[in-house]
């Protein structure tokens, strides 16, 4: 359920319970409608859609690796169900979604090959929020390239190891079937510790940046598109080999997007490009 549908739900739910009698009882009703009242219905949908998420996985229990076979494959697709149905998509387009590579070609390769049908993990971050490559899967590499994509997303949680969904990098050409590469949390099991690591709204969403746990989240997005070229690490990146850095300006070319740096400042016109190569 969307937040925004929920909210108005609500809040028309308050209206009509209301009793509307004239003078000052019109004024008593308009006092409940002030902002703390708002921020108390907004707390509560919040609650209501991961309390809602919890109740419809209560069951679901499989163990590593029987999320891609059998009645384990069924209770992960179940699992993608209930986040679909529960999640808060307007927030979770709200952020920056992305998906981070070792290398200039490792990106060319993904982006040249992957159909936008096969789902890909990335890492989100707020809006606003440095865009950092040690924060990414990518952790530590010198030249880690991050893929900005805009799509849905069918999966998230607050740590990678809690989906295990492998990475596309890994998967066989034979898996990218025309109807894309699909992602299941690889096991589930209906512990609090478990489910709570899921992401559904802005309530729980979870950095490893804010928090220093050393955790990086994981977001599953589907139907993607790319919207920029992250570079994770911009000094090392513009003062390494120029060939890295003209595979990167040819892409960009090619694809029509921008070069940003962790803070979203474009970064196109300081790469080497192929004519000054």
């Amino acid at each position: 359920m969307y937040l925004y549908e929920n909210i108005l739900k609500r809040l028309l739910t308050e209206l009509r319970d209301a009793p509307i009698l004239g003078g000052k009882d019109v004024q008593q009703k308009a006092k409940r409608f002030d902002e703390a009242a708002l921020r108390r219905i907004v707390r509560s949908v919040l609650r209501e859609d991961f309390e809602g998420f919890k109740r419809k996985v209560g069951d679901v229990d499989y163990t590593m690796g029987q999320g891609w076979r059998g009645q384990g494959k069924e209770m992960a697709k179940h699992v993608k169900r209930s986040f679909a149905e529960e999640a808060d998509h307007e927030f979770m387009k709200s952020l920056v979604k992305v998906h981070w590579t070792t290398s200039p070609a490792a990106a060319a390769a993904l982006l040249r090959n992957a159909s936008s049908k096969d789902e890909i993990s990335t890492t989100a971050y707020l809006p606003g929020e440095p865009v950092a490559a040690e924060r990414g899967y990518r952790a530590g590499l010198l030249h880690a390239i991050g893929i900005e994509v805009q799509g849905r997303v069918t999966l998230a949680a607050s740590d990678m190891s809690v989906l295990y969904t492998g990475s596309w990098e890994s998967t066989k050409p034979s898996m990218r079937k025309s109807s894309g590469v699909v992602r299941r949390p690889a096991f589930f099991t209906p512990s609090d510790w478990h489910i709570d690591h899921f992401i559904l709204d802005r309530r729980s969403f979870f950095t490893a940046h804010a928090h220093g746990s050393g955790e990086v989240n994981e977001f599953v997005v589907d139907n993607w598109r790319p919207v920029s070229i992250r570079i994770g690490t911009p000094n090392s990146f513009l003062n390494a080999d120029p060939s890295s850095q003209t595979v990167v300006a040819k892409l960009a070319e090619e694809l029509g997007i921008p070069v940003l740096d962790e803070n979203g400042r474009d970064l196109t016109d300081k790469l080497v490009s192929l004519d000054d190569a």
